[in-house]
């Protein structure tokens, strides 16, 4: 396999990259060299049984080798890492083709989406109206004060609700008018 030397020089060249990525989401193991190449093989062709031929597995079992290690996630993790520098390399023509269209286009929809494409990318998001009532503030936007107040208010509710259930069982005392007479 004559591309095995330029993968360990890859990944001597960025030692800890694969490890930090595999950590990401848990503690997983780190990639060998043939997964490696694999994962960047994937995401070059996005063909596993191409990727696995050319990563140095048998042709043979190339295709369930490939569909296994699709289903790793660490070799999962390795793909999108290998993906990133080609779509990385996309993104000037695509925010070309999106300029174009929100400037060129025929159809007034087409601008709008294209005009839209390019807002949200940019990070930009509409701002969200004020709440008529406090009720109407979703809690993951309520801040520590507003959430401490907000349990206080229920945990009142619940007591006043609980006393408005409950029941009288202490015994009746006696009513002297009731009482025989002997």
């Amino acid at each position: 396999m004559p591309h095995n030397d330029s993968i360990r020089l890859r990944l001597q060249a960025e030692p800890g990259t694969l490890r930090l990525m595999s950590t990401a989401l848990g503690p997983q193991k780190a990639l060998d060299l043939r997964q490696a190449e694999f994962a960047r093989r994937f995401a070059e062709y996005g063909d596993p049984r191409k990727a696995a031929i050319e990563a140095g597995y048998p042709p043979a079992n190339a295709e369930a080798i490939g569909r296994e290690l699709l289903d790793r996630p660490n070799i999962a993790l390795g793909i999108a890492r290998a993906a990133r520098p080609r779509l990385m390399r996309s993104l000037p023509m695509a925010l070309t083709t999106l300029d174009y269209l929100a400037d060129k286009a025929v159809s007034e929809r087409v601008r709008l989406k294209a005009a839209k494409a390019i807002v949200d990318r940019c990070g930009l998001v509409p701002p969200k109206p004020h709440a008529e009532r406090e009720g109407d503030i979703p809690l993951h936007e309520m801040t520590l004060e507003e959430l401490q107040a907000k349990i206080a208010g229920w945990m009142a509710q619940a007591e006043n609700d609980r006393a408005s259930r409950a029941k009288d069982i202490t015994p009746a005392s006696p009513d002297p008018a009731e009482e025989p007479t002997s």
